[in-house]
Parts: C-alpha cells; structure tokens; sequence
C-alpha cells in the first residue's frame, strides 16, 4: 500500500468507530453478521457507494483521501486488500463474509463467517 493512501485509511480508521451508528442509518447489509461490527468488505462497498468521497467531511477526511481510498478498493482484488488491511488495523475489523469472497486467498489471520452466524 502506497504511503499516501496508508495515511488515508489511517484517518478513517481513527474516526471510523465513532461513525457506526451513522453508518448504520445509513448501510446496514444483509450480509453483516451484527450491526455493530464492521467488515473490510463492507468497507469496500461504501467506498464503492462513495461514502468516503461525498460525505468524506463526517470522516474527518478530505476529499482526496477519500477517493484514495476508493481507488485502493477498486485497484484491488477483494481478497488483497481483506488482507492487507487485517494487517494493518487488526482491532477495527470482525469477520468476513465467507459466502462474497474467496477464503483460500484469505490469511489465516482473518476471521471469516457463513449465513448461518448472521444475527437478525
């Protein structure tokens, strides 16, 4: 990951807890196994619904930063950045679908869940 985009996510990680419930409002899954955790995939797909780009001020990011981190997600294959960002912010993240990805390119650091763990 390149030095500029680490600082954007470092940024969002550092607010990103404080924003769940918004988040919540505003995009809550079917696929998330409790409403209060958070998946890099999930992840992605706000990135995707630029979340990070339109609203990037309730993050505490600038406009840039959010579309690095965009086109980080875009960039990538889902597995890669999964990855790559348990690496980095070991503590924010709680699983990962197990169903909308490919768990033999996941790392065994990566705690993964099926349908049947979904809490309704």
């Amino acid at each position: 990951m390149e030095d500029e985009v680490k600082e954007a996510f470092d940024r969002l990680m550092s607010n990103i807890e404080n924003k769940r419930d918004s988040l919540q409002e505003s995009f809550s899954p079917s696929y998330k196994k409790s409403k209060l955790e958070l998946s890099v995939y999930e992840l992605a797909d706000l990135a995707g619904l630029r979340i990070f780009n339109t609203n990037y001020d309730k993050f505490n990011l600038t406009k840039k930063k959010g579309q690095l981190i965009r086109a980080y997600f875009q960039g990538n294959i889902i597995e890669k950045s999964i990855n790559e960002l348990y690496d980095l912010y070991p503590d924010i993240f709680s699983g990962e679908p197990r169903w909308r990805i490919d768990p033999s390119l996941i790392g065994s650091h990566v705690p993964t869940y099926d349908e049947t763990e979904i809490e309704n």
